[in-house]
């Protein structure tokens, strides 16, 4: 991991027609063109998906692990049951101690979700796989630039803490466009297929 922070971001971050800077541009403005070229084979210019998503992760958990968050307040952690408490605690230790463990597990588990979602675009398992590396990456990024001034915020005015859920819409409004761009020549399809079937239903009649 520290090898990918001082190594790989700043070799690739400089150049703009390719490395993570370009992959970046292109999965924040055209998502669903860069991952169906991408899987056509238009790979040069592109960051590899795994240390995209490597790069991003690691410079993520540095910057959130260094404000020292912790998600539930010291009145809450009093009048919540100890074997909660300790999962919690165990769960965030794990995360800042071993993020790409954790990712590499999660991947498969959003890879079949993303195939359940992509059922119409008929794109197989390793497509997808590649394709939730790269969302997962580009959606760790703007969690982190949306999540970290509301972190810094909430542990300054815990009565801010809502804003925590609210800092969580740009991902989730991210990944529903990234699904509607990878569905979209297959609805773009059905819909000539339903007007051809219209017009030859029309023609029919006369």
């Amino acid at each position: 991991m520290r090898h990918l922070v001082l190594h790989d971001l700043p070799h690739s971050v400089w150049h703009v027609d390719k490395g993570i800077a370009y992959t970046l541009r292109q999965m924040l403005t055209r998502p669903g063109d860069t991952l169906r070229e991408y899987m056509a084979g238009q790979r040069a210019q592109h960051f590899r998906p795994v240390t995209y998503l490597l790069l991003i992760t690691a410079v993520a958990v540095l910057l959130m692990s260094s404000i020292h968050f912790n998600p539930v307040s010291a009145n809450e952690a009093a009048d919540m049951p100890r074997l909660v408490k300790l999962t919690m605690e165990r769960y965030l230790q794990l995360y800042y101690k071993y993020p790409t463990l954790i990712y590499v597990i999660l991947l498969p588990v959003y890879a079949l979700i993303g195939s359940w979602l992509l059922r119409p675009a008929r794109f197989n398992f390793a497509e997808i796989l590649i394709s939730q590396t790269f969302i997962s990456g580009t959606t760790t990024l703007i969690s982190t630039i949306v999540g970290l001034p509301a972190m810094l915020l909430v542990t300054r005015f815990p009565e801010l803490k809502s804003l925590m859920y609210v800092s969580m819409l740009p991902f989730m409004v991210y990944s529903a466009w990234v699904y509607y761009q990878l569905l979209e020549p297959t609805r773009l399809l059905a819909e000539k297929i339903s007007g051809c079937g219209a017009l030859v239903r029309l023609c029919c009649k006369w």
